[in-house]
């Protein structure tokens, strides 16, 4: 149904039910880099807006997106018409599950389907 939204269900056993999954140890932060392979055109799209939610045990809230693998200037989105990819930063010791979503709007009114390639790149780092 257009416009509608549910509560995606959780199941550590079933990677269906996640993106992705980060887990770090006691030594190393690590920054997950979240790209398009290829940005969508924007002459289809007037936006295509993709954020990451976190398992937190109970929901999915909004992950902090930040601009880069390190540094603290944060990004409300990823801009899916172009590459800049976005970062999640995961502290040492512990285990996460991601989703990613995406919200879009159509320019045109093209019954074309498209496909959408997301990269997600796990860069361990020492600190941020």
């Amino acid at each position: 149904m257009p416009g509608a939204t549910s509560e995606p269900t959780f199941d550590a056993s079933d990677t269906s039910t996640y993106a992705f999954n980060v887990t770090t140890d006691s030594t190393e932060v690590c920054a997950v880099e979240i790209s398009l392979e290829t940005p969508v055109s924007s002459s289809d799209f007037s936006s295509f807006q993709i954020t990451v939610l976190c398992w937190d045990g109970t929901e999915w809230p909004l992950s902090t997106l930040y601009n880069a693998a390190t540094g603290s200037t944060t990004i409300p989105y990823i801009d899916g018409t172009t590459s800049t990819p976005g970062y999640i930063h995961q502290a040492l010791s512990t285990s996460m599950y991601y989703l990613v979503a995406i919200t879009y709007t159509y320019i045109s009114d093209t019954t074309t389907s498209y496909t959408i390639n997301l990269q997600y790149t796990p860069l361990p780092l020492t600190s941020f």
